[in-house]
């Protein structure tokens, strides 16, 4: 591959390899009519648990003491440390909003059904390694290109009737065949 190739395919497929490095916030809801001690707050109250961290998350630079006071295991999440994620690793909504962000910007809270979710982005950030990723997918279609020439090009003849089904087999018992014999009279069967 050259150079100019990969620049080429990364132009052309430049949203493809951006990601985000994003911290997330979730805070889990508890179904309706869930049997008593069931992890997870009510609706309301996991609204004005996520409104109160999401108010944390933009006062502070440090996520660490907003997650120590929230953190809650099983019902309450928050990553102080970042992960990456790109384009299409989320659903739609999310997706869209959080690449819309700027560094540092939260998005509103979302509803997942089970819990409500929102995210920081950290940084934008084109994903490590793109150049070894480009080359090997410009290398697979150039081999997938020149086997389909091939197979384009060869003059491969087969005898369908060779790969045909098999003969079904003689019940047990069964007199064999007469075989055929010189001269049109039939062998007698063994």
């Amino acid at each position: 591959m050259t150079a100019d190739e990969v620049t080429k395919y990364y132009s052309a497929h430049q949203s493809e390899f951006e990601g985000v490095q994003l911290e997330q916030f979730v805070v889990r809801k508890k179904a309706e009519g869930a049997k008593p001690g069931t992890p997870g707050f009510t609706a309301d109250e996991a609204k004005a648990k996520m409104e109160e961290i999401r108010k944390a998350v933009l006062a502070s630079s440090d996520l660490k003491p907003v997650a120590e006071k929230y953190q809650l295991a099983s019902v309450v999440r928050v990553d102080s440390e970042p992960h990456m994620v790109r384009h299409g690793q989320m659903r739609a909504d999310m997706d869209k909003a959080v690449f819309a962000l700027k560094d540092g910007e939260v998005t509103e809270v979302f509803d997942s059904g089970a819990s409500l979710v929102f995210f920081k982005v950290v940084s934008h950030d084109v994903l490590s390694l793109v150049a070894p990723q480009i080359e090997n997918t410009l290398r697979q279609q150039k081999v997938s290109a020149t086997m389909e020439e091939l197979k384009k090009n060869a003059k491969v003849w087969m005898d369908d009737a060779y790969f045909g089904a098999p003969r079904p087999a003689m019940p047990a018992g069964a007199a064999k065949p007469a075989a055929a014999v010189p001269g049109g009279a039939a062998a007698p069967a063994k």
